[in-house]
Parts: C-alpha cells; structure tokens; sequence
C-alpha cells in the first residue's frame, strides 16, 4: 500500500483538498525521479575532468614495479594517484598535483609535468590516466615526508608499497565488481594498510589502458635510466 500523502517530499500538496491522492503521487514519483537524475549528473560532473598518474620504476634487471598507496580514511583498495580538478587546470596539471599530494610531496607536481605534459592520456569513465617512469624512492621515505602545515591533501594515503608488475598483472584478469575482489599478496603490503586488495575502479582503468595498447612496458624497450 502507498505512504500516506504526508510522507511525501511535496507534503505542501497533501493540504489542498483539490488534489487528489493519485496526483500526489504522481508529483512525488516525478520529484524522485528528478532527484535522482540530478545525483547522477552530479556523479558525472565529479568524474569528467579527474586525471591520475601510475608510477613505475624499471629496476636493474628490467622488473617493473608500480608505486600503490592504500586510501586513509576508507577501505576502497590500493590503487596509484589522481583526483578532480582544480580550477582550470588540464588534466596533465590535474594528473601532476594530485600525485604529488597523494605521495606526500616525495614526487614534485613540476617534475611529473615535465614526464606527461605531451603524453596522449587514456581516457577511461571520464578519467584521464598518464604514465611515468620514475626513480624509486622507498617507501619509509614516503610515509615520513614532512607535508605542508594544514593541508589534507597530503594525508588521503596511509600506506604505500613498490609492488612488481608481475604480480599485478594476473589480477587484471579478475572482474571489477566489488564483491570479488583483486587481493594482493599479503606479503607485499605493510601490516598497518587497510585493505589487501587493488581497488576495483583503478584495476578497471588498468584494463583500458591495456584494451588500447597504453601501458608503455608493454610496447616500448624497458630502460632503467631514471630521469629526475
């Protein structure tokens, strides 16, 4: 049986004797209809223009490993960098500041511009997604970088991890739903991470990268000449 006409999100409609129960209703399924269109505008509008980075680093026998961090506040998963924009920035910009922030400043906005500024992104559900090779800075170096007094940005990642490709890889095959998740080896991970496995959206934006040929270990010669 329907609510009763005062539950509804338009109750000032309830008090007219003109209107009809059915009619009011019907206000109330347009209303809620109407909302819900608006929160997934609002989805979309988050997403369109957010930008990232995965760090790698190519080792002395050619091993590549990528830089993930585990999320503070939640239990979405490990994942590399990125957020939403600021501003006017492009998504390079975008890209650059977010992975500074997210790891603690140990790789500088100015330096991770200058790697994929001319760098074509992938283009996966509204997130741009840049590649770039860097020197591996370890991971205790990370965590006790001394961050800008009173910026948040800086503390969205808790833990962070070198982890070989070649352990990543086969999870790529695993689905993106959240309810079967990608775990990683616990081994790999610091005891005090909140989550054991990737997070499901970054593996879904791996899955595009590689759809298209984009993640560049797997098409170009693998150098371990680290750029600064």
């Amino acid at each position: 049986m329907c609510a009763p006409p005062p539950r509804c999100p338009l109750p000032y409609l309830t008090m007219s004797p003109r209107i009809g129960h059915d009619r009011v209703m019907q206000a109330c399924a347009r209303f809620l209809v109407a909302l819900w269109c608006g929160f997934v505008l609002l989805e979309a509008a988050h997403a369109d223009g957010a930008a990232g980075i995965v760090l790698y680093h190519v080792d002395d026998d050619g091993e590549i490993h990528l830089l993930l961090a585990d999320h503070a506040s939640d239990r979405r998963g490990w994942a590399a960098f990125g957020g939403g924009p600021e501003g006017d920035e492009s998504p390079a910009e975008t890209a650059a500041r977010e992975t500074e922030e997210e790891t603690r400043g140990a790789y500088t906005r100015q330096s991770l511009l200058a790697k994929i500024v001319d760098q074509k992104p992938v283009s996966s559900k509204g997130f741009s997604l840049f590649f770039a090779q860097v020197p591996k800075i370890p991971v205790d170096e990370i965590s006790k970088k001394k961050i800008p007094e009173g910026n948040k940005a800086y503390l969205e990642r808790k833990c962070f991890a070198w982890v070989r490709w070649t352990t990543i890889e086969p999870l790529l095959a695993e689905t993106t739903q959240a309810k079967n998740k990608a775990n990683l080896p616990v081994s790999v991970l610091p005891a005090s991470s909140n989550a054991t496995y990737l997070w499901n959206v970054w593996v879904g934006n791996l899955k595009d990268a590689a759809k298209v040929g984009a993640i560049p270990w797997l098409v170009e010669p693998r150098s371990t000449k680290q750029g600064q």
